[in-house]
């Protein structure tokens, strides 16, 4: 009963905020026109050099990202692989070299290219 009458509050206040919202915006669209020129010029000025950090940023990130994708998909297919192995050895104990050893080579072993295997 109290999730309601919290999520019932969460509503009412998000309503709020979007009249108070809706009633300020006839005061935003009054701006002057010199003053809107101003702020455009200024806004160009400043944003060229903005965009290209932005467009460098997100090409890093995505890049950083498919790297990290890739490093947890060989971490998700050795442990799989490892996890059957357990399952077939039964009460066998795995070494750590064994480990060290299976994960240098599961790179060679899928080498179509594309990760997928």
């Amino acid at each position: 009963m109290s999730l309601f009458i919290l999520e019932i509050v969460f509503f009412i206040s998000l309503g709020l905020i979007v009249f108070l919202f809706v009633r300020k915006l006839p005061y935003i669209s009054d701006i002057s026109q010199k003053e809107l020129s101003a702020v455009q010029r200024k806004g160009l000025f400043h944003s060229e050099w903005i965009d290209k950090i932005d467009n460098k940023f997100i090409d890093l990130l995505s890049k950083w990202l498919r790297k990290m994708k890739l490093i947890v998909m060989r971490l998700d297919n050795y442990v799989a692989r490892h996890l059957e192995s357990i399952k077939h050895k039964g009460s066998q104990e795995v070494t750590t070299q064994n480990i060290l050893k299976e994960i240098r080579e599961e790179p060679k072993e899928n080498s179509n290219g594309n990760g997928n295997g």
